[in-house]
């Protein structure tokens, strides 16, 4: 279920048990993930999902060296929920997009409920609310809506929105360390109305600087963040995508 009127900075390529499904429409998007409906079995939260963890910024992005957009956003313990806030403006010739998120976890970062808010060129929304044993979304554009159910593996997972590139951070402060290696994980896409897969590895430190990868069997994903898991830059080679903070 795609939004009218979103962009996408990169194909977005999902497979199904080895066949991939087409890309949508447009010029831009985000990377996404493969094996999508292949759950894994529920993980427990790593340590780094505690703590009184904030960050806020702005993220500024790119496509093959052009600025086509930015996102505003803040992350933060609200009690004993986890909130982010971000605001998204991207750039296509003659449109522009402009849309919110907000997104809301409990202390285990487990998401419970996820709004977005698309204002130009439509004026659309998405609602998610994630249950103990079902999933909803309600997809609102103008006068109609559609709803969906899902029945999402409990415990562990993570939302990783089109173009909105702080959920990358939430994704970072569950990985293991103390395991290492290649770590898969359950995510879900909103915009696109799919769960899936990715897997995490850490990389290397350099200068202070984390360095990691995200993978599918179809693209690769390069992250470097603090020590504290503020990203500071994102890129996807191979669409020449890079995702900078300002």
């Amino acid at each position: 279920m795609d939004q009218p009127g979103t962009f996408q900075l990169i194909p977005n390529l999902i497979a199904r048990r080895g066949c991939r499904l087409p890309a949508i429409a447009h010029a831009l998007a985000m990377f996404m993930m493969a094996a999508a409906l292949l759950m894994l079995s529920p993980r427990m939260a790593c340590a780094q999902a505690s703590g009184n963890f904030s960050d806020s910024g702005t993220f500024e992005i790119r496509s093959a060296g052009q600025l086509v957009g930015t996102e505003k956003f803040r992350i933060a313990r609200n009690g004993a929920w986890w909130e982010s806030h971000a605001e998204l403006s991207l750039k296509a010739g003659d449109a522009t997009l402009e849309e919110k998120a907000t997104l809301r976890l409990a202390a285990t970062m487990r998401p419970d409920d996820y709004l977005r808010e698309q204002k130009s060129p439509i004026v659309a929304s998405l609602a998610v609310r994630f249950g103990e044993k079902e999933t909803s979304l309600v997809a609102t554009s103008g006068k109609e809506s559609a709803e969906r159910v899902y029945f999402l593996q409990p415990g562990f997972l993570i939302i990783l929105d089109t173009n909105f590139f702080h959920h990358y951070t939430f994704l970072l402060r569950q990985y293991t360390r103390s395991q290492g290696g290649e770590q898969p994980f359950n995510v879900f896409i909103p915009q696109e109305a799919l769960p899936g897969t990715v897997n995490l590895i850490y990389v290397e430190k350099n200068n202070g600087q984390e360095h990691w990868k995200v993978t599918t069997d179809e693209l690769e994903l390069d992250i470097v963040a603090n020590e504290n898991g503020a990203i500071q830059k994102i890129s996807i080679p191979e669409a020449g995508v890079e995702i900078t903070r300002k």
